[in-house]
Parts: structure tokens; sequence; C-alpha cells
């Protein structure tokens, strides 16, 4: 919308207005907690302006009307509350060099459908003893409006003033007992602070109703408030220890990045991986073949198992068939026994001075493979021999 299409309407009687102000106002409403500040359809001065609109009226209605009630309430969020001035002084500061004291401000605001916009307001004192005092009965907003169709775009501002003019609105008192006893508007909390008493662990009763400043000093120094502080500190701190530690572990690394890691802590991804697979392979190998076909099978493979050892063996596979296999594995092949079935029949070829038979070369191969000394193998195998007599 270009700048030059837009007027500024100020809605009081005055007879020469600055910048083409025209004229009409809203008696203040002070029994009541909303505020009426514009009608719910198009309305006009007592004195007939606006004379340069069609129809003579500025233009408001439910659609345009719930969006300046959004947008005057976006600006209240933010900070900005709608000003209400002294007979419109705000404009006339320049001109005259007086000073534009705030009589009120603009706290939130609601259209109401064909009844118009509605406003909480917040008076300063001096306007509140002014009104008391019965100087002053109305107010009279601001509008800017489009200069061709007279639809009303936004507020800029507002005054309380003695000069009705616009129609059909209704007189009322002001009534001094509203200021002092008209209960607190419910303000929701502001998000940051709940976001603050949550994190120590705090809880409102409800989050929806603002707390009054006392109510809100006794909590941040209550003992739930500083338990809460010591926590975040704790986090705080437990933080700062493991940055630093991230920062050492990349110290040690090295600043290129190239470092080799130590092969006492570390193994390549690779080998890792190929023992797991290796596991796994077992695992399902054991699923189906049984420690005494894995007995059976080194034995036909030509490694040599002494009858004494398969309750052991087998007591080792049952707990743990992958240690079985490494045991079997490691075990050199005889040739002379490859295929063959063994037994524990074998004859020594001789005794040794102390009366236990000779070992050959391939029974002192198993006893070293087994960790057993030459001595107690043949003796061992001696106490077979008999067993089987």
């Amino acid at each position: 919308m270009p700048a030059a299409a837009l007027s500024f309407a100020a809605l009081s009687n005055q007879s020469e207005q600055p910048l083409g102000i025209a004229a009409c106002s809203f008696e203040i409403q002070l029994d009541q907690p909303w505020q009426q500040i514009l009608p719910g359809t198009d309305f006009s001065a007592y004195d007939g302006r606006p004379i340069e609109i069609p129809g003579n009226k500025w233009r408001i209605n439910d659609v345009s009307g719930a969006l300046l009630a959004a947008k005057l309430n976006a600006r209240a969020d933010a900070g900005q509350r709608l000003l209400f001035d002294y007979d419109h002084q705000t404009l006339l500061s320049k001109e005259n060099g007086q000073k534009a004291p705030a009589s009120a401000w603009g706290k939130k605001f609601e259209w109401r459908k064909g009844h118009g916009l509605f406003a909480q307001l917040k008076f300063t004192p001096a306007a509140r003893q002014h009104i008391k005092d019965e100087e002053y009965k109305f107010y009279s907003p601001v509008v800017m409006y489009n200069k061709t169709t007279g639809e009303v775009l936004d507020l800029h501002s507002a005054a309380l003033t003695n000069d009705p003019g616009i129609k059909g609105m209704a007189e009322a008192a002001a009534l001094h007992n509203q200021f002092t006893n008209q209960p607190p508007e419910n303000t929701p909390m502001n998000p940051i602070m709940l976001a603050l008493l949550n994190a120590l662990g705090l809880s409102v009763d409800d989050p929806k109703q603002d707390l009054e400043p006392a109510a809100l000093k006794a909590l941040l120094i209550s003992d739930e408030a500083k338990a809460g502080l010591a926590a975040l500190t704790a986090k705080v701190e437990e933080h700062g220890t493991q940055t630093t530690e991230i920062a050492a572990l990349k110290a040690q690394v090295g600043s290129d990045g190239n470092a080799e890691p130590d092969p006492a802590k570390f193994v390549p991804m690779e080998t890792y991986s190929a023992v797991i697979a290796e596991m796994a392979t077992l695992k399902a190998n054991h699923d189906t073949i049984t420690v005494a076909q894995l007995i059976e099978q080194a034995q036909d493979d030509g490694k040599f198992i002494a009858a004494a050892e398969i309750p052991f063996l087998t007591k080792m596979g049952n707990s743990d068939f992958a240690a079985l296999k490494a045991n079997l594995d490691g075990r050199a092949s005889i040739a002379a026994l490859s295929g063959q079935k063994q037994t524990t029949e074998q004859k020594p070829d001789a005794k040794d001075k102390t009366g236990v038979a000779a070992l050959t070369a391939d029974q002192k191969l198993i006893a070293t493979q087994m960790g057993i000394s030459h001595e107690d193998y043949a003796k061992t195998l001696a106490t077979e021999q008999q067993a089987q007599a």
C-alpha cells in the first residue's frame, strides 16, 4: 500500500487538525475489564467526516477487525503496547513543544464479531486520578485508513479527551473503585522464565499465570532452587571435564591425524571382523557337529588322542567348543595314524630303567603338546593297557 494512500484520523472533535486529522471519540467504561476502542461496523464523526471517502464512513468489519486485533496483540507481545496520551498531544508535540505524557497502555486486544475492537488497558496513576475527578470522560483512537476506500488498517495511538465526536457510543461514569478492586488480569508467564524454572526443577501451579514479583523472588531463593542450581552447576562442570578429555584424546592422536594406534590396545577392524566371523562359523558348525564327532574327525586326520584324554576333551568341548577345536587343531598329524582307528593296544618296544614303557617319538610329541611329562604319559598308557588286558 503506497504511503500516499494512507491517512490518519484522530477520533476527537477538534476544529483544526494537523495532517488533515478527522474527529470522533469513545466513552470510558471503567466498570468493565475490556474497553471498547472501535465500533463493529462502518462509522463516521458527527461533523460528517471522512468527507473524502465515498459514503463518508471509515470501513471496518469482522475480517479486517480481527486482523487489526492480531496486529496490535503481536506488537504488545513484543513490548510495543499501544500508547494512550492526553488530547492527542503525541501528534501535536512537535508543533506546540509541549510534553506528551502517557495516560494508559494497551495490553491486550480482542475483536468481537458485530461489536467491535476491545482492549484491556493499564492506566497511569495520574490518569486514574483525572478520571476519578471526572476531568476526562472519553478516549479517542488515532486510526490509519485507506484514503481511497476508507478501510481502517491500523491504530497509531489513542488519547483521553473530553470532546466526543463519534455516533453510536453511550456515556459511562468513570468508577474509581474499578482501579483498586478490579481483579488482576491473567497474564501468561514469560516462556524464558518458565524454561529457567523447569531447568531448576521448580514447578508452578499454573504456567499460564504469571507470578507476582514477590512470589517469584521467594521461589528463586528457596532451597529447591539452590539444589537445582547446584545440579546444573555439576552438569556444566561435567561437560567441561568431558570437553577436556576429548581434547586430550585429540592431542594423543596428533594434529595431523596420522598417529599410529597402540597395537596392545587396539586391533584393526579387519582383524576384529575376521575373528567375529570365525566365531560365528564355529557356532554354526557346533550346532551340527557334536563334540564326539569333532574328536573322531581329529583321530581320522592322524592326530593321536589317548583314551584317557577323551573324557577331558569331551568336557572341554561341551563347555567351550572353540577351545576344543583349537586344542585339536594345534596337534600334529601323524601320517601313520591318518585314516586308522586309534586304539590303546600299541605295545611299547622297550622299558626304561624305571620299569615304565618307553614312548615312541609320536607319543613323546603328544605328551609335549598336552603339557605333561613323558614319564607321566607313559604311566597313563601303561595303566590303560593293563585295564584292557
